[in-house]
């Protein structure tokens, strides 16, 4: 395994205050999903900056592995002013990385539509919801094709639906190798995204290797399409196998306990009778 970035000793301080955090230690590897959590003032966005390099640290280090290691970062809370079209922003943000206008063009195309925003990409930023927001940063981070995604409670104050459309991305980004970094509260994207959760605990910063909890059962949604296509649950990430009972218009539906929720909504907004729920232990 391959170690993109080794932690030694880190202590965060500001003046006239004790340590946010201090003598935190760890290896940070490719392809890994870690997970960050902790109370509030506990240092996770804090730690998220250092690793970007925004800020600076009081004592230790951060030690990129590779020379050129690109790194993305997207806070918590997207700029509110910006009057850029989703278009002309992404431009901007690309040609200041150094990415070649050609180039620049078939990366935003194919951001644009993996988040499906080719829609409103004429429109302005500041009109946009704050879940569109929150994609537009994404798409802005991953431009200049990073070895790291570091994210700022990407779910935060997201409504359902775009969730889930952010869980199924970031679902695909790690299973594409993408090493992912991410503070978060919400237990869902621990248990669906997260290889190996780190919290940290008050101010001395102890950290907590944990395991991220895997599903221990799937959930079973058998329906009635009554002759129906199915064809809009194509790309959704979570179903874990689809068949169909009995030669019929009976379909039955394993899928991850994560994306439940949405998929029965999806379902019962294109009209699918819902026979039968219920829940299979995995072993």
């Amino acid at each position: 395994m391959t170690t993109l970035i080794e932690v030694q000793e880190l202590t965060k301080a500001y003046p006239g205050s004790t340590s946010i955090f201090s003598n935190l230690t760890l290896s940070i590897n490719e392809g890994e999903s870690l997970a960050i959590r902790g109370d509030n003032g506990a240092g996770k966005s804090t730690f998220l900056k250092i690793l970007a390099e925004i800020i600076t640290p009081t004592y230790g280090f951060v030690k990129h592995m590779k020379s050129d290691m690109v790194i993305g970062y997207v806070p918590e809370k997207f700029p509110y002013n910006i009057r850029f079209t989703a278009k002309q922003y992404l431009y901007h943000m690309g040609r200041i990385q150094g990415i070649a206008k050609s180039e620049l063009h078939h990366r935003t195309s194919n951001l644009l539509k993996q988040f499906n925003m080719r829609d409103q990409q004429g429109n302005a930023i500041n009109t946009f919801s704050k879940g569109m927001k929150q994609k537009i940063g994404m798409m802005q981070a991953l431009l200049a094709n990073p070895d790291i995604l570091l994210l700022d409670e990407p779910l935060s104050g997201l409504d359902l639906r775009t969730q889930n459309d952010l869980e199924s991305i970031l679902y695909r980004l790690k299973t594409n190798g993408l090493t992912i970094i991410f503070t978060c509260h919400d237990k869902k994207l621990l248990n669906r995204i997260a290889d190996r959760v780190i919290t940290l605990n008050g101010k001395q910063g102890q950290l907590e290797y944990i395991s991220a909890e895997k599903p221990a059962f799937h959930i079973i949604i058998e329906m009635d399409t009554k002759g129906q296509s199915l064809d809009f649950l194509i790309g959704i990430d979570g179903i874990i196998n689809r068949e169909r009972m009995d030669q019929g218009d009976t379909v039955r539906l394993e899928v991850n306990p994560s994306v439940s929720d949405y998929l029965l909504l999806e379902l019962i907004q294109h009209g699918i009778s819902i026979q039968s729920l219920y829940r299979k232990r995995v072993l």
